[in-house]
């Protein structure tokens, strides 16, 4: 603001400055037409001669030679007014957008610190449903003749029902567990879990799928051996999918899980979660 006022005021200073420099000249000029007129000769009439210097010096007395005083002139004194207000009102509108240049950027952070906090509050709300240990899992010392087979309890721990989409789940016996490279590898289509259309309320009883070990054997006494002594492992792994029934569309989730079956000592041994395992079985999102 204060820096258009001293532009403004300099401007103005040099024009007037000018304009005066402008008008000093004229004064030479009468000089010079005036020796003209001496100098020409007095023939014809003398009449004419008179007259002429009346006639160069009439147009003097009526503009006087002061810049200032012709620009300060009655009939002058409304454009100037028109001038005045005409700059005021610019630097009236260059401070109003500056006020609003900053009106803007403060609605702008106000609405991105909302929308933050709207999706915070979102996440907050929604499902969180994953996958563990259900209580009827296969034991390595049960009853030998059985087939193996896990279950897998479903339990939300957010704040809104999860709809539950489908469930990709492997139970098998393998030599390593590292070799394994991610769900669009490890598993297809016949590792869907069948599932009813279900929801995952928050705080009821977990819900329980299961699946047989690969192959619908039991284990030898022999392979039971080696899982416990570390040569072989049990692993299950897998995705649970499931929707938002709260967003519109529906926001699809996924949890991965992956446990394998861990022998410490008699009374100590059950599967767990494998955390060095594939970063698709442990996703959450």
């Amino acid at each position: 603001m204060k820096l258009s006022v001293l532009l403004f005021a300099l401007t103005c200073l040099l024009i007037v400055n000018g304009q005066e420099k402008g008008s000093k000249t004229k004064p030479h000029q009468n000089n010079s037409q005036l020796d003209k007129t001496s100098v020409t000769p007095t023939i014809g009439v003398n009449a004419v001669d008179q007259k002429a210097p009346a006639r160069q010096e009439k147009p003097a007395a009526e503009h006087p030679n002061g810049y200032l005083s012709r620009l300060l002139s009655p009939e002058n004194l409304p454009n100037v007014g028109l001038f005045v207000i005409g700059v005021i009102g610019i630097l009236v509108a260059i401070s109003t957008l500056k006020d609003v240049q900053k009106q803007t950027r403060n609605t702008q952070i106000a609405a991105e610190a909302a929308y933050l906090n709207s999706k915070a509050v979102i996440k907050s709300e929604r499902p969180w449903v994953t996958g563990g240990e259900g209580r009827d899992s296969f034991r390595l010392f049960g009853n030998p003749a059985l087939v193996p087979r896990f279950w897998l309890a479903l339990k939300n721990s957010g704040r809104t029902p999860g709809k539950l989409v489908r469930v990709l789940m492997k139970f098998e016996k393998r030599s390593s567990i590292d070799d394994l490279r991610g769900i669009e590898h490890d598993l297809n289509f016949s590792d869907i879990c069948p599932i009813p259309y279900v929801l995952i309320i928050p705080g009821d009883n977990p819900f329980q799928i299961s699946c047989t070990i690969a192959g619908d054997q039991p284990l030898s006494p022999e392979e039971i051996n080696e899982i416990r002594d570390g040569d072989k492992f049990l692993v299950v792994y897998g995705v649970i999918e499931y929707e938002d029934v709260f967003e519109t569309p529906e926001t699809e989730h996924k949890s991965g899980f992956f446990f394998y079956y861990a022998y410490g000592s008699p009374t100590s041994h059950g599967f767990q979660t494998y955390y060095s395992a594939h970063p698709d079985y442990l996703q959450v999102t």
